[in-house]
């Protein structure tokens, strides 16, 4: 059953992630949007309503439960060190999670120039 349920989370995690993050990039132009003034990010997302927010909790949600799913990847694959499998596996999740924050923050450090260069 374990099997089962980690080959169909293996399948639809990714499935649900990108289709979230297709209709995040349609409805908010995401993440094309990070390198606007926050002005106007705060505006697209008043005018995108309450829809919005289930949609950017999706979001969130479908990368979040790729850790647990690292655990239940770990303990089946046959004949592989499930402790070493899992700490690899979560250390990749890891270091996807910090290239997107990585991105947001490259795209704050852009908001603070266009800042800094609209006071100047």
């Amino acid at each position: 059953m374990s099997t089962l349920v980690t080959a169909a989370l293996l399948i639809a995690l990714p499935i649900a992630f990108n289709a979230a993050f297709a209709l995040l990039a349609v409805k908010f132009d995401y993440p094309d949007i990070l390198r606007r003034p926050t002005g106007e990010i705060l505006e697209r997302f008043r005018r995108g309503g309450s829809a919005l927010v289930p949609l950017w909790w999706a979001f969130a949600m479908t990368a979040l439960l790729l850790a647990p799913l690292a655990v239940l990847l770990s303990g089946n694959v046959p004949g592989a060190d499930s402790s070493l499998l899992a700490v690899g596996t979560v250390v990749l999740v890891k270091m996807q999670f910090c290239a997107d924050q990585s991105r947001k923050n490259a795209c704050r450090e852009g908001y603070e120039s266009d800042d800094t260069r609209r006071s100047a």
